[in-house]
């Protein structure tokens, strides 16, 4: 499964700040090179213009997060949470609508969201979580709906009765600011692990 990519001139001006950097660096140097050595003096003149506004790229980028970075950056904050001993519920709580669901890969409902944290806590009670690894994460904003999407698959590491084990997991969280407040998550979704290893969703830590 794959997202939307970010709108090209809103991932270049405010998500990466060296793509646009670097080449508007590089004009730079190529005007001032023109102006030293071929005698334009209309490039020598633009080469600093050009470097400032490469440095200006950079600075603008580095400086405003877009809502699509805002949402990747809760969402691995949400993963930390989860990877706590003991549990930080309360401020992962946080994170999510007070409506929000666990669904099944087809969509269905699973869990609701005291169900969801119950759960969470138990499944953590019972096997120690010592750390996540995000191996992917994407994340796509629908402007038309006010709406985020983001793509997860985590790398955990569980301690069970039978000793150490690796869990890999997909998962699909539903976004939504509300009235004017946070991102907070309306729905996860586990989703069927691309890898022959990863965990069913059907698996015992979850309720058939």
């Amino acid at each position: 499964m794959d997202l939307a990519p970010p709108p090209t001139f809103e991932h270049l001006l405010f998500e990466d700040p060296y793509t646009l950097g670097v080449v508007l660096g590089v004009v730079a140097l190529g005007l001032a090179w023109l102006g030293w050595h071929q005698g334009r003096g209309w490039a020598f003149k633009a080469s600093p213009a050009t470097a400032l506004a490469a440095a200006g790229a950079a600075l603008l980028a580095w400086s405003v997060e877009t809502d699509r970075e805002h949402i990747i950056a809760r969402t691995r904050h949400a993963v930390e949470l989860t990877a706590g001993d003991p549990l930080e519920l309360e401020r992962l709580r946080t994170l999510f609508a007070p409506d929000a669901r666990l669904l099944r890969p087809d969509q269905s409902t699973w869990l609701n969201a005291e169900q969801l944290f119950e759960r969470l806590e138990q499944v953590t009670q019972r096997w120690l979580i010592r750390g996540h690894s995000v191996t992917q994460l994407d994340a796509q904003i629908n402007r038309e709906t006010n709406t985020g999407l983001t793509l997860l698959d985590l790398r955990s590491m569980i301690s069970t009765e039978l000793g150490d084990q690796v869990i890999k997991t997909r998962w699909l969280l539903h976004w939504s600011p509300g009235f004017g407040g946070p991102w907070r998550v309306t729905d996860v979704r586990q989703l069927d692990h691309p890898d022959p290893n990863g965990l069913d969703p059907q698996h015992g830590m979850w309720p058939q």
